[in-house]
């Protein structure tokens, strides 16, 4: 958090030079320039280094329409103007916020997807113990019945047997579910 605060003051700074560049011109230049000028003046008198990001960043964009007016009042036929340096280190500006804006969001879908694939370890390590549980409990009802005895073995009619059956069905659907939405 604290690298973004230092990434847009520094950006608020190459702006202001800027600023003061564009104001050196219009004190040369023609009226017209000097009204638009006071205008854009009032408008970075109002901006506040320390709002918002969002609020930062929208008052930028309409000085920087501003200041298109501005430089095509003030325009040189040498392409390499002072208005072309500007407005190419904003378009840089601008293009560096959108970077960052889509990392972080590239960061926040690896977080979701990392938590879908918690999730369905988790649920598949619950469903390992519940079939571990099962194993047991059918070998213990088994060992019980012994080879002598003439009785069948009702392993399902075993109340436990039932509950532990319930229990892995539903974690098995639980699974299947994480399972095709983490896809």
């Amino acid at each position: 958090m604290r690298n973004d605060h230092d990434v847009l003051h520094r950006q608020f700074e190459q702006f202001r030079r800027m600023r003061e560049e564009l104001r050196l011109k219009v004190r040369l230049g023609r009226m017209d320039a000097r009204e638009l000028w006071d205008d854009l003046e009032r408008r970075w008198n109002r901006l506040e280094p320390n709002a918002s990001a969002d609020v930062l960043h929208e008052t930028m964009i309409e000085l920087r329409e501003g200041y298109d007016r501005l430089a095509s009042t003030l325009r040189e036929s040498n392409p390499d103007s002072l208005w072309g340096q500007v407005r190419s280190r904003f378009d840089r500006l601008v293009a560096g916020n959108r970077t960052n804006e889509h990392v972080v969001g590239s960061f926040g879908e690896l977080g979701d997807a990392a938590k879908v694939r918690v999730a369905k370890a988790r649920l598949e390590r619950k469903l390992l113990k519940k079939c571990s549980e099962l194993g047991t409990r059918v070998y213990e009802l088994a060992k019980q019945s012994g080879p002598s005895d003439s009785r069948p073995l009702l392993v399902l009619d075993d109340d436990k047997v039932k509950a532990l059956l319930q229990e892995v069905g539903s974690l098995d659907a639980d699974l299947q579910k994480a399972a095709g939405g983490g896809r």
